[in-house]
């Protein structure tokens, strides 16, 4: 399985990529602090889960979940932002999971554990 992480913050990021890495190591793990490098990632290649940051510069978290919906209905995405305020967006985008920063281990393993659904 493919798992892409997008977060234009360096500390999200790592610390995403450990805690993934902790429930899920027999998958491959991608990881982009460019949103549009991130972008032209899911253009080309197959993404099974994204977790994204909701505003970014470039492409947003709705940017990303458009352009991999389109190619594969089945991703499971996971928006991660501080603010509830995007919410109702998501869920008309079809986003299947919605993380308040601040982020912790637990809270990627309970996404982690509804995207194997």
């Amino acid at each position: 399985m493919v798992i892409l992480v997008v977060d234009n913050d360096m500390e999200n990021l790592c610390n995403l990529e450990q805690w993934i890495k902790a429930c899920r190591s027999e998958d491959e793990i991608i990881s982009f602090s460019d949103s549009v490098l991130a972008l032209e990632y899911i253009e080309e290649h197959e993404v099974d889960i994204l977790f994204t940051e909701v505003k970014m510069a470039g492409a947003t978290g709705f940017i990303l979940t458009k352009h991999l919906k389109n190619k594969n209905n089945n991703s499971y995405v996971i928006f991660m932002t501080d603010s509830p305020t995007y919410a109702m967006n998501a869920w008309e985008a079809h986003v299947n999971g919605y993380v308040l920063k601040p982020l912790n281990q637990n809270k990627i393993e309970v996404e982690l554990e509804y995207a194997d659904v």
